[in-house]
This record gives C-alpha cells, sequence and structure tokens, in this order.
C-alpha cells in the first residue's frame, strides 16, 4: 500500500476573454492528442511536463487526468549498488521516467490531488494549459481556516522563513514575481532548475532580533498571493502573546486526508488509477460534510 495525502485547491481563470472550463479544455487536450501524441508533452528546457486525460465527457462528474514530471535518459540520477560501480538507467529513444500524479477537477472551482513528495504540483499543470493551449488558469492550495491568522500573529517577528521552488520560472514568468526578487537573488533567475532559499537570524542569536521588515513583507505576500507558485514554505517567529517560537508549514496545514492506496500491478511505485481518483472524490465528499472547503473558501477570501 502506498500513503497519499488528498490535498485540495480552488482553481480560477486569468483571462476573462478565455474562461477556463475544465472539460471543454481537456476535450481540446484529447482531440490535440488524437493528431499529435506530442502534444501533451511540454519541455520548458529546465523541466518536462506531461499531461494525459483519462475523463472529461460527463460535466456532472469531475475531470480526470494524470499529470506527470518527465525526465529524459540525460536527466535521470544513476544507478547504483554497494558492491557494483555507478552505471546508467537504461531508456530507450523517446522514453522517460516519470513522477505520476493523479488529479481531479470540479466544475465548481474545486480540484484535488493525489500528492505524494515527488508529485508535481498543479502550478505545472496551469503553467501547461497557457503555454500549450493557451488558457489561463491559478490553482491555489485550500488551508485549514485557522492558518492565515496563526500567521498574522507573527507578522512583526519573524525570525525564519525556508522557500522552495523546484522552477523559479513559474514565479518569474507571473505578474506578481515582485515578491519573489526580494528573497531571490536577480543573478539566478528562471535559469536555475530549482531554488531553496532559507532565511534566519539564528539559534543562538538574541530572540528579540527579527527579519527586516522588506523580507517580511516579501514572506507574507508570498504566503497570501502566491502561495501556489512555491514547493514549500516554512515560516517561523516569535508569537507575542505566549513569547515562544512557533512555526507555520504551509505544506501541512492544506486541507487534505490521507489515504492508503494499492500499487499498480505493473508500476509498484504508483497506485492504482482508478482507485486514486475514487480516493480523491471520497475525501471530497468527506470535506464537504464537515464544511471545511467551504470555511477554508471564506477564511482565503478574506486575504485576497
Amino acid at each position: 500500500m502506498l500513503k497519499r495525502r488528498m490535498v485540495f485547491y480552488r482553481w480560477s481563470s486569468q483571462d476573462s476573454d478565455k474562461v477556463f472550463d475544465p472539460h471543454d479544455v481537456v476535450r481540446d487536450l484529447y482531440a490535440r492528442l488524437q493528431a499529435d501524441e506530442e502534444a501533451g508533452i511540454l519541455d520548458s528546457g529546465d523541466s518536462t511536463v506531461a499531461v494525459i486525460p483519462i475523463e472529461f465527457a460527463d460535466k456532472t462528474r469531475p475531470v480526470r487526468l494524470q499529470l506527470l514530471s518527465l525526465r529524459s535518459a540525460g536527466r535521470l540520477p544513476a544507478k547504483w549498488r554497494p558492491d557494483a560501480p555507478l552505471d546508467s538507467i537504461p531508456l530507450l529513444e523517446g522514453e522517460y521516467s516519470a513522477d505520476v500524479t493523479h488529479v481531479c477537477i470540479w466544475a465548481d472551482g474545486i480540484a484535488g490531488q493525489e500528492y505524494h513528495a515527488n508529485a508535481p504540483r498543479l502550478n505545472r499543470l496551469s503553467f501547461f494549459l497557457r503555454r500549450k493551449l493557451g488558457v489561463r488558469t491559478q490553482f491555489d492550495p485550500l488551508y485549514n481556516p485557522d492558518m492565515f491568522d496563526r500567521l498574522e500573529r507573527l507578522r512583526g517577528r519573524l525570525r525564519s522563513v525556508h522557500i522552495t521552488l523546484v522552477n523559479p520560472h513559474y514565479a518569474h514568468s507571473t505578474d506578481r514575481s515582485g515578491a519573489f526578487g526580494e528573497l531571490i537573488p536577480a543573478v539566478f533567475g528562471s535559469r536555475a532548475p530549482s531554488l531553496n532559499v532559507q532565511l534566519g537570524m539564528g539559534r543562538y542569536g538574541p530572540r528579540d532580533r527579527f527579519l527586516d521588515a522588506g523580507i517580511e513583507d516579501a514572506v507574507f505576500d508570498i504566503a497570501e498571493h502566491a502561495h501556489e507558485q512555491v514547493d514549500r514554505m516554512v515560516v517561523g517567529g516569535i508569537n507575542p502573546a505566549t513569547g515562544k517560537s512557533e512555526r507555520v508549514d504551509l505544506l501541512n496545514e492544506r486541507v487534505q486526508i490521507e489515504r492508503a492506496l494499492p500499487e499498480d500491478s505493473r508500476v509498484n511505485s504508483i497506485p492504482e488509477s482508478s482507485v486514486a481518483f475514487d480516493a480523491i472524490e471520497e475525501a471530497r465528499t468527506e470535506l464537504d460534510g464537515s464544511a471545511l472547503i467551504e470555511r477554508s473558501l471564506q477564511a482565503q477570501a478574506v486575504h485576497k
């Protein structure tokens, strides 16, 4: 069995002239794939993404698709074992290694993903849709309703921030790159394949020293308005009410339900697809029953 998190997002159209309709867009992609099998692949230079339509005909049900992060032979890690020298992992021409995730997109503005450590994030899906189909949409992770309030309590007393972007191009290619520019050295730009930024006052320094206002403003701007572009974001500071250190980890604060899914009979590193899709839909039903998605939407609307 494979442990997976079913995490949820709010999607929104970013172009009033070409509104995102998940069923119509995936149907369009499917038609293009019939004419050109490469239509579902996007190579941005630093990374390669593929989208595979699975179900999209019934508008009363969510779209089902697979999102793949691909690596060709030249980008693969080496194969190793203690009693043998390093060796390459063989791939034939046109083959890739793939990290796979399953995605459901509902017409009412909610999306769900079968999430694991190597799963491509939905910012890659929005990047694919924009580049390949000319459709501008955005996927914002949904968070526990009190997350932003707990983050707000640390304002003025931030001591650390840890941000990871797998592909900085996603941040620099948007209109909201100013906040990232405060934290990411301009010399790297979007040419670096990944960035891992850690800023802090040190564990053993005075507890009354905090990150400066410019960095703090950038951190809160990203947390409130551009969190879909980061793969990891952990903020630490001092809660003035208690005088104690607190950490807010955006990944662990996402609206989610954990499930154990059976392995695919042919590929034991991924779950059986129909079970993964069903698990996302069942998790959505459970969260709707507790009104957690609705309360999360209301909480995030306040911070838009």
